[in-house]
């Protein structure tokens, strides 16, 4: 029996719920895919995780498997899907740390920090009102009302290129203005920039 109406075989078996087939298929892909994962992760535990949840996903939609042409090209989707997701949910909880580490650095600074973080948000202020007035309705637009590109755009008729650029220019303003007023580290200036200009 050739190797593609074999496993086509063990597709309908699975559809119909059959662990035996299940397990063969796992044995059959593991390695393919965890060689995949690890290549990416470069770990070996989240590759094992990423592999197992492959297969998960792959019983859960088993009564589905009779449509697809390539098992493999399938698992191997799953896997990738999965790994984006991870990678997505390791950058977003690393932003979160860094985040709470400057605040905690924030937090232990002298009594007379609320001071001065008052003095720069009145800096940062002033740079907002110092743009042109189209880039500042713009910023303040999706900043302050938390406009998307495209509602701003299409409120203001422009492109959303225009906002977009519009947005980026703001914030170099913002920054070098700030730069130039205070002796502050890049990680502070970036932190004043989301959490006193937003």
């Amino acid at each position: 029996m050739n190797q593609l109406k074999k496993e086509r075989e063990l597709i309908a078996a699975l559809s119909g719920g059959c662990h035996k087939s299940f397990e063969s298929l796992f044995h059959q892909y593991k390695d393919f895919l965890f060689h995949y994962a690890f290549r990416v992760l470069r770990s070996k535990d989240e590759a094992d995780d990423i592999v197992q949840k492959t297969f998960i996903k792959l019983w859960q939609s088993k009564s589905r498997l009779n449509n697809i042409r390539s098992l493999k090209s399938y698992l191997f989707t799953i896997t990738r899907n999965l790994i984006l997701d991870h990678l997505k949910k390791v950058s977003k909880e690393q932003i979160l740390k860094d985040d709470l580490k400057l605040r905690i650095e924030i937090s232990h600074m002298k009594p007379e920090a609320d001071l001065i973080y008052a003095n720069l948000e009145k800096i940062a202020h002033q740079a907002i009102e110092s743009l042109p007035t189209q880039r500042k309705l713009i910023f303040k637009l999706n900043r302050e009302n938390g406009f998307s590109y495209h509602e701003i755009a299409s409120q203001l008729n422009i492109s959303e290129n225009t906002v977009k650029v519009s947005i980026y220019k703001s914030l170099n303003h913002i920054r070098s203005h700030l730069s130039t007023h205070t002796d502050l580290s890049f990680g502070l200036l970036i932190w004043i920039e989301i959490f006193l200009v937003s």
